[in-house]
């Protein structure tokens, strides 16, 4: 992946779309906090979650699509993330992975 800047005062924002999502349903907050690119998904980590949606290119002959694509772009830059404050009762967090000047309205 190319290298990002986290923008750790977008952090509060993006905890409350976690919360929000993970009662409406996956990317009903986007665009509240200002991303272009948004990802959506339970794990116990942060990077468990950004893991998976990478592993997503093996499905793919090795190509970034899906999930993978839009934060593999290049110009794509900057990231943060939040995540609800409770886990699931099976103890994965929803988290709310965001992505700004990415050059994409995906």
């Amino acid at each position: 992946l190319p290298p990002y800047i986290e923008c750790t005062s977008c952090h509060q924002c993006a905890n409350t779309q976690s919360e929000y999502d993970a009662v409406h349903g996956a990317h009903k907050s986007f665009t509240r906090c200002g991303e272009f690119v948004q990802g959506s998904g339970g794990g116990r980590t942060c990077a468990e979650v950004i893991d998976s949606f990478v592993a997503e290119r093996a499905q793919t002959d090795g190509y970034c699509q899906g999930h993978c694509g839009p934060i593999a772009k290049p110009g794509c830059n900057e990231f943060h993330w939040g995540r609800t404050l409770n886990p699931n009762g099976a103890g994965f967090y929803h988290y709310t992975l965001n992505w700004g000047n990415c050059g994409t309205n995906v």
